[in-house]
């Protein structure tokens, strides 16, 4: 199934310009709409090589791939910079999967998914359910400064 969403990237004059972009989704990955995104000092970094912005976000689980049990449709979830991981490698297997041998993260592969967007598409192990009780805008912070550091 394919998506497309408005996202917003940096420019060449370091203005954000808003463009859309369009995403298959696979077996193991989720749409999220977005709700929330945070912004960290990274970003100003990414401004001008006109990538998509912000690399933390919450958002509704919208639609699942195949393969995918652990969110579901409606589910609201955060993810921070890393997109995939193997799941596979011994650190993967340890809890250390920001060392995973075989890592998709932020600013180093698709450069039009990321927060700063009305949806994104990103794979199932490398999101977080957000429990009932706790407010998006209080959250979202902990998705890139609670989950790295």
């Amino acid at each position: 199934m394919n998506f497309w969403f408005n996202v917003y990237r940096g420019s060449e004059e370091g203005h954000i310009v808003v463009d859309t972009t369009t995403r298959t989704l696979h077996n193991n990955e989720v749409y999220i709409e977005t709700t929330h995104s945070g912004i960290c000092g990274s970003d100003e970094h990414f401004l001008k090589p006109g990538q998509v912005l912000g690399h933390e976000g919450i958002g509704i689980v919208r639609q699942v791939g195949p393969d995918v049990i652990s969110v579901k449709v409606g589910d609201r979830v955060g993810f921070r910079y890393l997109r995939k991981v193997c799941g596979a490698c011994d650190n993967c297997a340890t809890g250390e999967d920001q060392h995973c041998r075989s890592v998709k993260a932020y600013s180093e592969q698709d450069y039009d998914l990321d927060s700063f967007s009305h949806g994104t598409v990103w794979d199932a192990d490398c999101l977080f359910p957000i429990p009932d009780g706790y407010r998006s805008e209080d959250v979202v912070p902990l998705m890139c400064a609670g989950t790295t550091v």
